[in-house]
């Protein structure tokens, strides 16, 4: 039997752990920001709904179309309020708001910007982006309760 010096084998798995671990924690450090995309992505459709649901009853207590001014400047505040100071990632944030005789609507699209660094070019060309429609019917109170 030979018998042959284990001297070439140290130092091994610390270049291999070397090796592993920028990759381990890129896929770490990518779950973390979907994580957070999706958290602000229902905050967002969240608050555009909301702006849905009030631009309708404002329409509706109006009961006249000459105050759609009005409640499109007031859905774009509430959409606003509703999302301020609770996203949690870097966010370019913009609005479109309409309204026929019987439903208002409201599109918001917009980007999540990445952290500056090494690894900025390739999450920026990663795909986090929302293009949100949301819209709601007027109701008629008058005709309910006739």
């Amino acid at each position: 039997m030979r018998f042959r010096k284990n001297i070439y084998k140290d130092g091994v798995l610390t270049l291999e752990i070397s090796l592993l671990m920028p990759a381990i924690l890129a896929v770490i450090i990518l779950i973390i920001f979907t994580g957070y995309f999706y958290h602000d992505k229902c905050i967002i459709e969240r608050g555009a709904y909301s702006a849905c649901i009030k631009g309708a009853e404002y329409l509706s207590q109006q009961k006249g179309r000459e105050h759609t001014a009005d409640a499109e400047s007031m859905m774009r505040e509430a959409f606003y309020n509703e999302t301020d100071n609770r996203l949690t990632g870097k966010w370019t944030l913009s609005s479109t708001v309409s309204n026929t005789d019987d439903e208002v609507s409201i599109n918001v699209t917009g980007n999540m910007s990445c952290m500056n660094g090494i690894f900025t070019r390739y999450l920026s060309m990663a795909a986090f982006s929302v293009d949100i429609n949301e819209s709601a019917v007027i109701p008629d109170y008058g005709e309910l309760y006739k």
